[in-house]
């Protein structure tokens, strides 16, 4: 959870990089915003493709909470933070097909479960990504009839 608290303290800075003194962030820094972030994800997409899904995880799940937070104080009518979202959520998409992912498959199915029990992301499409998610996780009959 350290590691998480990590990636999360990172975006929240790059938001602030970018946000007006009421932190309000105008359509013409969202580029550079939405690049910084994308930088972020290019980072945890390399961890991925070098396996380290644990720490893909963390980045990745950082990423989504604070964008979905971030992005009601920004004015992305060019839909460049929202591609960032649907990045991160392609990513992790390809974290949870991984063939090697079984050690760490309890936290992931916890996370996404917790995640739609709690609307984390409620009124957000990944709302139901998560559940979705979870889903496709469970192996026994105690984590299907859970979710």
């Amino acid at each position: 959870m350290l590691q998480k608290m990590f990636y999360q303290k990172q975006i929240q800075k790059i938001f602030r990089n970018a946000a007006d003194r009421s932190g309000y962030i105008e359509w013409s820094q969202v580029r550079p915003l939405a690049k910084a972030i994308s930088t972020f994800l290019l980072t945890a997409e390399q961890h991925l493709k070098a396996e380290r899904f644990e720490t893909t995880f963390w980045m990745l799940t950082a990423a989504l909470e604070e964008l979905t937070v971030g992005i009601n104080s920004v004015d992305d009518s060019s839909g460049y933070l929202g591609d960032n979202i649907y990045y991160a959520l392609d990513l992790l998409e390809q974290l949870f097909s991984a063939p090697s992912i079984e050690k760490y498959r309890i936290t992931f199915f916890n996370y996404c479960l917790n995640a739609f029990e709690d609307d984390l992301f409620r009124g957000w499409d990944w709302h139901w990504h998560m559940l979705n998610h979870a889903v496709t996780m469970a192996k026994t009959t105690t984590e299907g009839e859970m979710t």
